[in-house]
C-alpha cells in the first residue's frame, strides 16, 4: 500500500510503499499515513492533501543603465531587434518561439 511520510509540519517528506506498517517505523519527527494521492512536497491537514502554489520567480527589473549595456554588447543585433519591432515583424501579443525569433532577427542583421 502506498503511504506519505510527514514531517512535524506537515509536509510529506517522502512516498513510499509499505505492506506492513507494523514493520517500519517512521523517521525520527514524522509520522505515516496511507494514501492515494499525497506527494512529497504536499501538506496534509489531517484529512485532505494539499498540494502549495508555486509562485515563479519574477527578477527585479533591470536599470536603464543595465538594459543599455547588455544591448550595446552586440550593437547590430539591437539594431537587428529595433528595426523588427518597428516594421511590425512581431505580431501585438504575439507569442513566437525562439526559432522564429531567431530567424526574423537574421533577416533584419
Amino acid at each position: 500500500m502506498r503511504h506519505a511520510v510527514i514531517n512535524g509540519s506537515s509536509k510529506v517528506v517522502n512516498v513510499i510503499q509499505l505492506v506492513d506498517l507494523a514493520g517500519w517505523p517512521p523517521p525520527s519527527g514524522c509520522y505515516v499515513v496511507q494514501t492515494d494521492t499525497g506527494d512529497i512536497g504536499d501538506f496534509y491537514d489531517g484529512t485532505n492533501f494539499i498540494t502549495p502554489v508555486v509562485t515563479p520567480h519574477i527578477p527585479p527589473p533591470m536599470a536603464a543603465d543595465q538594459l543599455f549595456d547588455i544591448l550595446m554588447l552586440n550593437r547590430s543585433l539591437s539594431i537587428a531587434l529595433i528595426r523588427a519591432l518597428n516594421d511590425g515583424s512581431f505580431p501585438i501579443g504575439g507569442n513566437l518561439p525562439a526559432a522564429q525569433i531567431k530567424t526574423i532577427l537574421k533577416a533584419k542583421l
